[in-house]
Parts: structure tokens; C-alpha cells; sequence
């Protein structure tokens, strides 16, 4: 999770603007301490709430549960109000960050590199929708399968650190990096996660506890 912090993009879209290196460096090495915390306080007030309702379902509900049926009500109000705005925050970066990459990605597609009053005007249409498109999409997931997103958020955020990670400290910190070696660095890990999780969970495959699809991945791409 310190690799996820350090590289994802939801992670280094706040930090990444700095004055410098040592900047970015110092802000993830913060975040990191501030995630160890926050992870620990969260397994220990789970274990806690588990303890006067082991039943409560689905799973991910926990302080929800306990925010409405433990807690004082404005206390609860206040809680229930953080994991909102959480919520919110996260949706409207990733959806920004997905509309901005796809249509990018497509302007590169189609050689529209020099964006004038036109182009400017059909790029920010284009992100407009792939925004409400994906919006869309994760609404129907939600309603359907509620915990889904909480679960392809995290294998998501595991690829990214497994595949992403390497290259993005490689491109940093040694010259010898190609373009080439990136994308088959970033394609053979995304390979390999995705490949051996469905084995695991399709086929029965074992691993050793040390060996995870995640590490498998992060060596394969290293």
C-alpha cells in the first residue's frame, strides 16, 4: 500500500505539481505514516463493532451500522457525513482522472496534438461524457452488487502498484528506461496479476502466502 500511495493517480495528482523531488518525496513518506495509522485504527474499532454485532450485512456497512446504532446522534451525524464527503471526493477524482486519460488518449489517436478554440471545445465535451458515461456504469454496479466497487477498487489500486510501480520509480531514477520497456514492464505485470487472480479464484491455483498475484506481478514487470 506505501507503493499504491507513492504511485497511483489519484495519489500523485495531488503531489505530483511540486517545487521538487524532495517535496514529493517528503508528502509520500507523510502519507504513508498517516495510512499505517488510519489502517490500524480502522482493524481495531472493526474488531471492536464485531463484538456487539457479528452479524451485521454486507460487511462493508460496519460503520455505518455503528455510526447509526453506537454512537450519540450528532456524533453519528458527523460520522456518516465523513464517509459521504469521502465518498464523493474519491468518485469525482476518479471519474475526472478517467474522462481526462480516455480523451486524451483518444485526441493522440486521432493527431489532434495542437488543441485550438475547436479542439479545446470537443476535448472538454468528449471528457464531459466519458464522465457521465462511467458514472453511469458504476451506479448500475453499486446498485446491484454494493460491495463490488469497494473490492475492484482495491484489485485496481494492487495492479497499479504491482505493474505501474516499477516503471514509474524506473522513469524517475534511471536514464536507461525505453519507451518499449516500460509498456511490456506495465503489460506482462497487468498480465500476470490479472492472469494468475483469476486462477486463484477460478482454478484452485495455491500460492505461498509470500507470494501473492501482486508481488508475482510487481517482479515480473521489475
Amino acid at each position: 500500500w506505501m507503493i499504491v500511495v507513492a504511485v497511483s493517480p489519484w495519489q500523485t495528482s495531488r503531489y505530483i505539481m511540486a517545487k521538487s523531488e524532495q517535496t514529493i518525496l517528503r508528502s509520500g513518506v507523510a502519507t504513508m505514516l498517516i495510512i499505517a495509522a488510519i489502517y490500524a485504527t480502522l482493524h481495531l474499532s472493526v474488531s471492536s463493532i464485531s463484538l456487539v454485532n457479528p452479524d451485521i450485512t454486507p460487511t462493508d456497512t460496519v460503520f455505518i451500522w455503528a455510526a447509526q446504532n453506537m454512537l450519540p446522534v450528532w456524533l453519528g451525524v458527523i460520522v456518516l457525513s465523513g464517509i459521504v464527503a469521502a465518498g464523493m471526493s474519491s468518485c469525482s477524482t476518479f471519474l475526472s482522472l478517467i474522462g481526462f486519460s480516455l480523451t486524451n488518449d483518444v485526441f493522440e489517436v486521432l493527431d489532434l496534438s495542437t488543441i485550438d478554440d475547436r479542439t479545446g471545445d470537443d476535448y472538454l465535451a468528449l471528457s464531459r461524457l466519458f464522465v457521465v458515461l462511467f458514472a453511469v456504469i458504476v451506479l448500475g454496479v453499486t446498485y446491484y452488487q454494493p460491495p463490488a466497487v469497494l473490492w475492484i477498487g482495491y484489485f485496481a489500486a494492487s495492479i497499479f502498484a504491482a505493474s505501474w510501480g516499477p516503471i514509474a520509480f524506473a522513469s524517475v531514477h534511471w536514464k536507461g528506461v525505453s519507451k518499449t520497456g516500460a509498456l511490456w514492464g506495465i503489460a506482462l505485470g497487468f498480465i500476470t496479476i490479472i492472469g494468475l487472480q483469476g486462477l486463484v479464484e477460478y482454478w484452485s491455483l495455491t500460492l505461498p502466502t509470500y507470494l501473492p498475484p501482486e508481488i508475482l506481478g510487481f517482479l515480473v514487470s521489475l
